[in-house]
């Protein structure tokens, strides 16, 4: 009995029991998936602005091979959301509202959660860059779906050399912008998903005025009727301006102008989100050192918005945690159990033999 032993080990990956998702009005069908092909139970709770998404999203994974997923009727108050974690899932995952969520969490349970907060984007555009596709990415990373995106790239920060050049381009992109009835094809913006945004971006809109932004177009309502809001660029934005430094989550592109790497670095830096970043640039080297300079979970190089199933998105900082997609999302689903086996050396022997 005193022989060597030998020891060996594997790894088992076990689904969360039940998945709790809150979810606001963007990209819920994109994000909110991989709990599904994980085989935990889902229990969704939308905000009240996407009331028929939710219910197209439950009649396509309410499906066998995906087990079922529970869509509760969005809730007026969402804190009351917090009960669906707070004794009935093991894991939480949501847009906004996450301090709450996550006081929640710590309170009861102590179940996981992963959480995806929004951000205040820098896109960098250095004076080597190609402008025409730096424009048109800027414009799409910025006004992409009414500017209600939570990586949009909100804070252009142009070197001092093509700052004229560039904003003179970008604001003829967004006057071209057609604004009307989302069921048209021509169309490339609709309204703002409601009233309580459609005011709150107004709001910030008279804000940059009133701290002595440079409006460069728009920054006025659209049409008659409706929460439609035309493409808005402001120009010669400083750092300690209110819609520098909040999300505003609407149709307002800010233009920053800029000297040096070193100087952009720190002033992209300079904020507590850190969801994603891009760079525009032909020298691959300035692209690589801004890119590892940046706090942001995601940089693009000479695109925006780009997205791969395989390929992990998430923030840093008040951005949140975890990540969805590509295998570190699939994390957040699972728990891992190590099994460890002990064998005595006369037994291997024996059975060798």
């Amino acid at each position: 009995m005193g022989g060597a032993l030998f020891v060996f080990h594997f790894l088992q990956n076990h689904s969360k029991w039940v998945i709790g998702e809150l979810y606001f009005h963007i990209f819920s069908m994109y994000l909110n998936t991989q709990g599904h092909p994980c085989r935990g139970r889902v229990v969704s709770r939308p905000v009240k602005q996407v009331a028929v998404n939710s219910f197209g999203k439950q009649r396509i994974f309410s499906v066998k091979v995906f087990e079922v997923s529970l869509i509760l009727p969005p809730n007026k108050n969402q804190l009351e959301s917090v009960s669906l974690g707070r004794f009935c899932t093991h894991q939480l995952r949501f847009i906004l509202v996450g301090h709450l969520i996550q006081q929640a969490a710590g309170s009861s349970n102590l179940k996981k959660v992963t959480l995806e907060l929004g951000g205040k984007s820098p896109n960098i555009i250095l004076s080597d860059a190609n402008l025409e596709n730096a424009v048109e990415q800027s414009h799409i990373g910025l006004f992409f779906n009414q500017g209600q995106c939570c990586c949009a790239g909100s804070r252009v920060f142009v070197q001092s050399d093509v700052y004229d050049e560039f904003v003179e381009r970008s604001v003829a992109r967004a006057e071209r912008r057609v604004v009307g009835d989302p069921f048209d094809f021509k169309t490339e913006q609709g309204p703002q998903v409601d009233q309580e945004q459609f005011n709150k971006i107004l709001g910030y809109i008279s804000s940059g005025k009133r701290e002595g932004a440079k409006l460069m177009c728009g920054g006025g309502v659209a049409a008659d009727r409706g929460y439609f809001i035309q493409p808005t660029v402001f120009g010669d934005v400083q750092d300690n301006m209110i819609i520098a430094r909040e999300e505003i989550f609407g149709p307002v592109m800010q233009i920053f102008k800029f000297k040096t790497l070193e100087e952009v670095i720190t002033r992209a830096n300079d904020t507590k989100y850190g969801l994603a970043a891009s760079v525009f640039t032909t020298d691959i080297d300035k692209a690589n050192y801004v890119s590892s300079g940046l706090r942001a979970g995601t940089v693009w190089i000479n695109c925006y918005n780009v997205f791969a199933s395989q390929a992990p998105f998430g923030g840093y900082k008040a951005s949140g945690n975890g990540r969805e997609l590509g295998e570190y999302g699939l994390e957040a689903y699972t728990e891992v159990k190590t099994v460890i086996t002990q064998h005595a050396h006369h037994i291997l022997k024996a059975n060798n033999e």
